[in-house]
């Protein structure tokens, strides 16, 4: 297993970002606390939900500059909600960059980055 592995450092999903996963932040942060040493941080929608202390970096997916939902099982927040308000570290963004033309995916990435910092900033 990876976490017995001392030169592996492990992610832990706690929380995606769809209506319908199945998650336990609680598991996912007890076993960061049993061993710190061997777990980076978490996948997670918010922060609080799984919060292990300052020594982890909490990830979230599910961000969208334009989108709420998908229509589907998909649930979306921007950059300000996941950072400022969910406190969460760094964003994961899917279909907001991969399904806009090529062309325009630097200018779409560099909005995230940019909405981002400015949550970071607050």
């Amino acid at each position: 297993m990876a976490l017995h592995n001392n030169n592996v450092s492990s992610i832990l999903i706690a929380e995606m970002s769809n209506h319908s996963s199945i998650s336990n932040p609680t598991c996912a942060r007890n076993m960061a606390r049993s061993t710190p040493d061997r777990v980076t941080g978490f996948v997670c929608q918010n922060r609080q939900n799984c919060d292990a202390g300052d020594g982890f970096v909490y990830f979230t997916p599910g961000v969208s500059l334009s989108q709420k939902n998908d229509g589907k099982d998909q649930r979306y927040r921007d950059c300000n909600q996941a950072i400022y308000q969910q406190r969460c570290d760094v964003v994961i963004v899917g279909r907001g960059i991969t399904l806009v033309p090529i062309e325009d995916s630097k200018t779409i990435t560099q909005n995230y980055r940019d909405a981002a910092w400015e949550a970071i900033l607050k």
